[in-house]
């Protein structure tokens, strides 16, 4: 499995990064800083899974999920954010986000929202 974190803070990445790896037998983490560099990187590769942060510099989660979801539709994208926003989860899920994930709640969360995502189906919390 091929996963993309775009994330500009490079301990939330390496954290993801850990958990993917202690829960996924065969994983390839790559990063991002921002959302300029995640557009780049899903130009010349697949990914299974791009992890979005919403709030980056240069380019933002939003934008970046956007450009992607034009290029290509059936790329799985979840927003994780430190922010219970609504207009975010809204924005993202109009970008063609496929899930949003609370940074302090990954731990808890990433099973079920990879369960949900991978099989083809969306984890978007009721509301905050």
């Amino acid at each position: 499995m091929k996963i993309l974190i775009a994330d500009d803070n490079m301990v939330v990445r390496t954290a993801i990064s850990s958990m993917l790896e202690d829960i996924i037998l065969s994983v390839e983490v790559s990063h991002a800083q921002n959302g300029e560099i995640a557009l780049e990187k899903v130009t010349h590769e697949d990914f299974d899974l791009i992890l979005m942060d919403i709030s980056m510099p240069v380019m933002d989660g939003i934008q970046a999920t956007t450009a992607i979801h034009e290029m290509k539709p059936h790329q799985k994208i979840v927003a994780v954010s430190m922010h219970a926003d609504n207009e975010d989860l809204a924005k993202m899920r109009q970008a063609g986000a496929r899930g949003y994930i609370l940074k302090h709640e990954v731990a808890e969360k990433i099973h079920p929202m990879l369960d949900a995502v991978m099989s083809g189906g969306a984890f978007f919390p009721e509301c905050f």
